[in-house]
Order: C-alpha cells, then sequence, then structure tokens
C-alpha cells in the first residue's frame, strides 16, 4: 500500500496541481445591483379587448410581501399613445377611484366597457361603465401619487390579450413590448399571474489560476495569469458581459465568458453588465489585486 502511495504522490510531483485560487475583491461606486429591487411595487399584468364592442379589463397585480393600499394609486388611458392626451383617470372626471388593499400575490381586476366579447369567468374589483372603453394603439398608465410607475401600449388593432411576461422588470415607467405575451383575446389569462421574482445575481467568486504548487511554502503563479469569474445565477434570464481594465497595464477587454488571461501583477477593476432579456438590469463594478509573492496556508482545491 505505502508503494502505490509513493508511487501516486511521485506522479503528483511529476504533473503538479492546478487550482484556482480565490481572489479577494471590493466594490466601487457605479455599480447599481445592490439598489435593484426585481419587483419593487404593484403593477399591470394584463391587458384583454374585445374584438368588437366597448369591452376590455386591466388586472393589477401585487408581487411584494408587502398588503398595498390602493388609495395611492389611479389608472389612466389615453387613445394614441405618446399623445399625452388622456381620455380618463380614475378619482377623476367622475370615475371612481381604486381603493380597498391588494394583499400579497392579490390582482386587482378593472372593468372598461360593457358590451362585447365580455370575460365573464372573473370578478371584477370595480367597472368604469360604457364611456371607458379601450382600443387598438391605446395608453394605460398605473400612477403612484400622481407619478406614473408603469407604462403599457396596446397593439394596433383591437381583440387582443397581452399578458406581463413572468421575468419581466416590474413596474417599469417606460413601455417595451419585449416584457409582453400577446395574442388574441384570452379570458382565461384574466385573474392568474405568474412572476419569476428571482432575486440579483450577485459575483460568487473572482479566483486567479496557479500552476504546480508543489511543496509548501509555494509561490503564485508566475505572472501573466489567468483570471475567472463566476456569478451566483439562480435563473431569471439573465446574460452578462465582463469588461476588465488594468491600472498600469494596458488591459482593456470584454467577454462574455468571465475568464481572462496574460494578466501581469496590477490592480484591475471589474465591470460585469447584467442584462435580461436584452434589458440592461444592472451594473456590478469592483477591484481586485493581483500581486506575487508567496502562500503558506494548505491548498484549497476549487472546480477547474
Amino acid at each position: 500500500m505505502k508503494k502505490y502511495l509513493l508511487i501516486f504522490l511521485l506522479f503528483l510531483s511529476a504533473v503538479g496541481f492546478s487550482q484556482w485560487q480565490p481572489l479577494a475583491f471590493t466594490a466601487l461606486s457605479g455599480g447599481d445591483c445592490d439598489e435593484v429591487e426585481i419587483a419593487s411595487d404593484i403593477f399591470i399584468s394584463d391587458v384583454n379587448d374585445s374584438q368588437a364592442g366597448s369591452y376590455g379589463a386591466i388586472e393589477i397585480y401585487n408581487p411584494t410581501n408587502a398588503t398595498v393600499n390602493l388609495s395611492n394609486y389611479s389608472v389612466r388611458r389615453s387613445g394614441d399613445y405618446g399623445s399625452g392626451i388622456w381620455a380618463w383617470e380614475t378619482g377623476q372626471g367622475g370615475y371612481p377611484n381604486l381603493s380597498g388593499n391588494l394583499p400579497p400575490g392579490g390582482i386587482y381586476l378593472i372593468m372598461v366597457g360593457t358590451n362585447g366579447n365580455v370575460c365573464n369567468n372573473v370578478t371584477y374589483n370595480m367597472s368604469l361603465g360604457q364611456n371607458a372603453g379601450i382600443n387598438g394603439n391605446d395608453q394605460v398608465q398605473l400612477r403612484k401619487n400622481g407619478v406614473t410607475i408603469d407604462d403599457v401600449g396596446f397593439p394596433g388593432s383591437p381583440g387582443f390579450s397581452l399578458v406581463r411576461k413572468p421575468d419581466a422588470e416590474v413596474p417599469k415607467a417606460v413601455f417595451n413590448s419585449a416584457d409582453w405575451n400577446i395574442t388574441g383575446q384570452n379570458c382565461g389569462s384574466l385573474g392568474n399571474h405568474t412572476i419569476n421574482n428571482a432575486p440579483v445575481p450577485e459575483i460568487d467568486n473572482i479566483s486567479r489560476y496557479r500552476d504546480n504548487p508543489g511543496t509548501l511554502p509555494y509561490t503564485f503563479c508566475n505572472t501573466p495569469t489567468r483570471v475567472r469569474v463566476q456569478m451566483d445565477t439562480t435563473g431569471g434570464g439573465f446574460t452578462y458581459s465582463y469588461n476588465l481594465q488594468g491600472t498600469t497595464t494596458p488591459v482593456n477587454v470584454t467577454n462574455t465568458t468571465g475568464i481572462f488571461s496574460n494578466l501581469e501583477e496590477d490592480t484591475y477593476t471589474l465591470t460585469i453588465t447584467i442584462r435580461r432579456n436584452n434589458i440592461l438590469f444592472c451594473t456590478h463594478i469592483v477591484s481586485f489585486n493581483i500581486t506575487g509573492g508567496t502562500e503558506t496556508s494548505p491548498i484549497i482545491l476549487l472546480n477547474p
């Protein structure tokens, strides 16, 4: 047994170890990921419109962990997206206020218009009457204390269901069609909503690659060296772009792998741009140092 162990140790001595050694990193100003909340407030989750007649429905969803008092909110509609001319707003011109408390995961349904293909499979919290109908190319906004927090643009023709995608960033004050699934009118989409409330991706580790450490004390991998960035990815449709810049070395490299080669001793700035469904989500900006020297602590083997 000792003979085989000796042979194994000699083999390791001959081929050497390869490992990733964690690097300490420091967050810098300019990154905004710590300020992001994927679902920070209630939002418009579904708009349903009849092909003929005035009927339509607007669904509001509460993705937060708190009960929301709706008295601070209003909904308004324009007949032409971007015109700035508002046909009606709840709480004004004789239209009722939004009212009541919306619990976490709760849905608030507003009926606008009364004739056409009316969805009777759901219970409405309020009705705005015949004259409040919606149509193609309309614009609807959800407002909080007089400030727009969510904006929705309608398809050009009537007779549709406009459903917020589960992984869309919400609410959003400027409409983005990429956040929505659009189909013909579908009453089954009303009264329920799913949201992927994934946490903001964080940096799991930044590591450097060390070759053939040998016996202790051993020397850090002589530069140039490789550095790897790994994210704590928990889903949510995120993609990443990594930019690395040196302080004294002429390094300015951008890639999508998070692996950088041929790095000399220096202080580096790493910018990680995170996108969700091809929309800018947030940015991490950190710095780390690559230095030489010796290491006398036990070897920590990480997955290569």
